[in-house]
This record gives C-alpha cells, structure tokens and sequence, in this order.
C-alpha cells in the first residue's frame, strides 16, 4: 500500500488509536487514494462507532458506508434511509409521488375553474332573466 507523506501523516493523526472524535467530517476521502488504500480506509470506517458527515462523488464508497443519505435541493433537506443505491430507488419513488401529487392537484384546479366558470354563467344568466322581467 503506498501513501504520499502527507497522506501517511493525516492517517496517523486522525486514526491516532488514542483519538477518539465525536465526529467525523469526511470531504471527499477517497480522491487521490489507490484501490487498496480506500479499501482499507473502508474497513477502518465500518469498524467505528462514531458518526460520520462523508462528502463524495466515489458512489461505491457511499455504498458501503452509509445508513442515510442527506439530499439538499433548493435550500430544503430531506433524509433518505439506506446507502446511495437505496437512496437512488427511494428518490426516484418520491419524484413519482410528488409528480402523482402534482398531476391531480392539476386535476382538482381544473374542476374548480370549471365549477367556478358554471356557476358563474349559471349567476350571470339568472340575474338577465331576472332584469328581462
């Protein structure tokens, strides 16, 4: 396994087994780390009893790692249980239900200007007859 120095140092430091962190904030852990590093760095993490903030693009990483992905879109949170293929599936059942959700509150608008438009015409015809007479 073949680490730069700093690389080395950082392990050292933060998997120090005297440091015991309330929490680890892991942005982007695996860039720059071969194949058997991130595999080692996997294994270390899955044996930790602390919670973690991870930060990546590598999906495999995120997989074997995490129980809950935290999504933020547009200033608004939503929390997501499972690892990220999970959380695929999961978010793609949401986009149906809210697309669902969408459609019949288009339906339900629809009716009412057509309820309104009735009642309206219905209101405008009876009070003409009403001044006819």
């Amino acid at each position: 396994m073949l680490l730069c120095k700093e690389c080395y140092l950082m392990c050292i430091y933060i998997f120090d087994v005297d440091y015991e962190p309330d929490l680890l904030l892991l942005d982007e852990p695996t860039n720059h780390l071969d194949l058997d590093t991130i595999e080692w760095l996997e294994e270390y993490l899955n044996k930790q009893d602390v919670p973690m903030v991870i930060i990546s693009h590598d999906r495999a990483f995120l997989d074997q790692l995490c129980t809950k992905i935290v999504e933020t879109d547009m200033g608004v949170s939503r929390t997501f249980e499972g690892n990220y293929s999970q959380y695929i599936l999961s978010k793609a059942t949401w986009i149906e239900t809210q697309y669902a959700a969408w459609e019949k509150q288009q339906k339900e608008i629809e009716q009412t200007r057509e309820l309104i438009s009735r009642l309206g015409a219905g209101a405008s015809s009876g009070r003409a007859s009403s001044a006819e007479k």
